[in-house]
Protein backbone atom coordinates (compact mmCIF):
# COMPACT_ATOMS: atom_id res chain seq x y z
CA UNK A 1 0.00 0.00 0.00
CA UNK A 2 1.41 3.74 -0.86
CA UNK A 3 0.06 6.77 0.75
CA UNK A 4 -1.42 9.49 -1.90
CA UNK A 5 -0.09 12.25 -0.28
CA UNK A 6 3.92 11.60 0.25
CA UNK A 7 4.57 7.88 -1.52
CA UNK A 8 5.10 6.40 1.60
CA UNK A 9 5.20 2.47 1.45
CA UNK A 10 2.87 0.83 4.44
CA UNK A 11 3.41 -2.61 5.54
CA UNK A 12 0.44 -4.43 5.75
CA UNK A 13 1.04 -7.70 7.00
CA UNK A 14 -0.64 -9.66 9.79
CA UNK A 15 -3.83 -6.88 9.35
CA UNK A 16 -1.18 -4.16 11.21
CA UNK A 17 -0.56 -1.24 8.90
CA UNK A 18 2.54 0.59 9.79
CA UNK A 19 5.46 2.47 8.23
CA UNK A 20 7.96 0.44 6.38
CA UNK A 21 10.38 2.80 7.48
CA UNK A 22 10.30 4.22 10.78
CA UNK A 23 14.06 4.73 11.31
CA UNK A 24 13.60 8.38 12.85
CA UNK A 25 13.40 8.51 17.09
CA UNK A 26 9.85 9.27 18.10
CA UNK A 27 10.39 9.47 21.93
CA UNK A 28 8.64 13.41 21.77
CA UNK A 29 6.90 12.25 19.68
CA UNK A 30 5.38 9.55 22.12
CA UNK A 31 5.32 11.69 25.29
CA UNK A 32 2.95 14.55 23.38
CA UNK A 33 0.73 12.10 22.24
CA UNK A 34 0.48 10.11 25.55
CA UNK A 35 1.49 12.48 28.52
CA UNK A 36 1.85 16.12 27.47
CA UNK A 37 -1.37 16.85 25.62
CA UNK A 38 -3.98 14.94 27.79
CA UNK A 39 -2.14 16.13 31.25
CA UNK A 40 -2.32 19.95 29.43
CA UNK A 41 -5.87 19.74 28.66
CA UNK A 42 -6.82 18.81 32.03
CA UNK A 43 -4.65 21.03 33.91
CA UNK A 44 -5.87 24.12 31.52
CA UNK A 45 -9.34 23.19 32.36
CA UNK A 46 -8.73 23.50 36.36
CA UNK A 47 -7.39 26.97 35.66
CA UNK A 48 -10.13 28.11 33.67
CA UNK A 49 -12.57 26.18 36.18
CA UNK A 50 -10.37 27.72 39.82
CA UNK A 51 -10.38 31.18 38.28
CA UNK A 52 -14.51 31.59 37.97
CA UNK A 53 -14.51 29.74 41.50
CA UNK A 54 -12.69 33.07 42.45
CA UNK A 55 -9.78 30.82 43.54
CA UNK A 56 -7.19 33.06 41.09
CA UNK A 57 -4.75 33.30 44.12
CA UNK A 58 -4.58 29.58 44.16
CA UNK A 59 -4.27 29.59 39.89
CA UNK A 60 -1.83 32.83 40.08
CA UNK A 61 -0.72 34.05 42.45
CA UNK A 62 -1.50 37.19 44.71
CA UNK A 63 -0.81 39.43 41.67
CA UNK A 64 -3.18 37.52 39.62
CA UNK A 65 -5.62 37.68 42.24
CA UNK A 66 -5.26 41.32 42.78
CA UNK A 67 -5.48 42.22 38.05
CA UNK A 68 -8.65 40.06 38.20
CA UNK A 69 -10.30 41.95 40.12
CA UNK A 70 -8.79 45.13 39.05
CA UNK A 71 -9.52 44.29 35.29
CA UNK A 72 -12.61 41.67 34.94
CA UNK A 73 -12.14 41.54 31.61
CA UNK A 74 -8.55 39.62 31.94
CA UNK A 75 -10.52 37.17 34.32
CA UNK A 76 -12.88 36.54 31.41
CA UNK A 77 -10.20 36.53 29.06
CA UNK A 78 -8.23 33.93 30.52
CA UNK A 79 -10.46 31.56 31.04
CA UNK A 80 -11.70 31.58 27.70
CA UNK A 81 -7.96 30.98 26.52
CA UNK A 82 -7.35 28.77 29.18
CA UNK A 83 -10.95 26.82 27.79
CA UNK A 84 -9.59 27.37 24.09
CA UNK A 85 -6.12 26.02 25.56
CA UNK A 86 -7.65 22.59 27.04
CA UNK A 87 -9.36 21.98 24.41
CA UNK A 88 -6.73 22.35 21.58
CA UNK A 89 -4.58 20.16 23.93
CA UNK A 90 -7.23 17.25 23.49
CA UNK A 91 -7.23 17.53 20.20
CA UNK A 92 -3.71 17.89 19.47
CA UNK A 93 -3.40 14.68 21.44
CA UNK A 94 -5.83 12.32 19.66
CA UNK A 95 -4.88 13.79 16.41
CA UNK A 96 -1.31 12.52 17.51
CA UNK A 97 -2.15 9.15 18.15
CA UNK A 98 -3.87 8.70 14.88
CA UNK A 99 -1.04 10.16 13.05
CA UNK A 100 -3.32 13.30 11.16
CA UNK A 101 -1.26 15.38 9.17
CA UNK A 102 -2.96 18.39 11.24
CA UNK A 103 -1.37 16.73 14.69
CA UNK A 104 1.30 19.42 14.49
CA UNK A 105 -0.44 22.06 13.56
CA UNK A 106 -2.72 21.48 17.23
CA UNK A 107 0.20 20.80 18.86
CA UNK A 108 2.04 24.96 18.04
CA UNK A 109 -1.17 25.51 18.56
CA UNK A 110 -1.06 24.93 21.92
CA UNK A 111 2.35 26.69 22.43
CA UNK A 112 0.75 29.82 20.95
CA UNK A 113 -2.18 29.82 22.70
CA UNK A 114 0.40 29.69 26.22
CA UNK A 115 2.56 32.30 24.83
CA UNK A 116 -0.46 34.93 23.23
CA UNK A 117 -2.26 34.82 26.76
CA UNK A 118 1.81 35.62 28.37
CA UNK A 119 2.08 38.41 26.44
CA UNK A 120 -1.24 40.02 27.08
CA UNK A 121 -1.10 39.30 30.83
CA UNK A 122 2.23 41.28 30.40
CA UNK A 123 0.95 44.15 28.76
CA UNK A 124 -1.81 43.98 31.53
CA UNK A 125 0.40 44.01 34.54
CA UNK A 126 1.93 47.37 34.31
CA UNK A 127 -1.79 49.19 35.00
CA UNK A 128 -1.35 46.76 38.23
CA UNK A 129 1.52 47.35 39.39
CA UNK A 130 0.59 50.98 39.76
CA UNK A 131 -1.72 50.31 42.63
CA UNK A 132 1.37 48.38 44.19
CA UNK A 133 1.24 51.11 47.54
CA UNK A 134 -2.09 50.17 47.77
CA UNK A 135 -1.93 46.43 47.80
CA UNK A 136 1.60 45.59 49.13
CA UNK A 137 2.96 43.66 46.22
CA UNK A 138 6.76 45.22 45.35
CA UNK A 139 7.42 42.13 46.32
CA UNK A 140 6.12 40.16 43.43
CA UNK A 141 7.02 42.09 40.90
CA UNK A 142 10.05 41.26 40.28
CA UNK A 143 9.09 37.66 40.60
CA UNK A 144 6.10 37.96 37.99
CA UNK A 145 8.84 39.67 35.62
CA UNK A 146 11.15 36.74 35.51
CA UNK A 147 8.48 34.52 35.77
CA UNK A 148 6.67 35.43 32.81
CA UNK A 149 9.51 36.43 30.69
CA UNK A 150 11.19 33.04 31.78
CA UNK A 151 7.33 31.48 29.96
CA UNK A 152 7.63 33.49 26.53
CA UNK A 153 11.33 31.97 26.05
CA UNK A 154 9.86 28.46 26.99
CA UNK A 155 6.79 29.00 24.78
CA UNK A 156 8.64 30.19 21.81
CA UNK A 157 11.93 27.46 22.56
CA UNK A 158 9.18 25.09 22.49
CA UNK A 159 7.40 26.26 19.42
CA UNK A 160 10.68 26.29 17.35
CA UNK A 161 11.57 22.92 18.81
CA UNK A 162 8.36 21.19 17.44
CA UNK A 163 8.40 22.92 13.98
CA UNK A 164 11.84 21.26 13.35
CA UNK A 165 10.82 18.13 14.92
CA UNK A 166 7.79 17.39 13.09
CA UNK A 167 9.32 19.15 9.82
CA UNK A 168 11.88 16.27 9.90
CA UNK A 169 8.70 13.35 10.21
CA UNK A 170 6.22 15.13 8.71
CA UNK A 171 5.83 12.00 6.59
CA UNK A 172 4.78 9.86 9.35
CA UNK A 173 1.20 12.57 9.75
CA UNK A 174 -0.75 11.83 6.41
CA UNK A 175 -4.09 10.43 7.65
Amino acid sequence: MVCSGCGEIFNTDNGYVGYENMDMPMKWYKFLAFFYCWFSGIYYFSQAYSINQDKAYKAGGKLMAILFAYEPSIKIFSTIIFVITGIVSLIAGYTLLKYMKIAPVMVLANYMLSLIWSIIILMAVPNVLNLNALYGIDDYRSAYYSSAFFTIALDVVLIVCNVIYFRKRKHYFTN
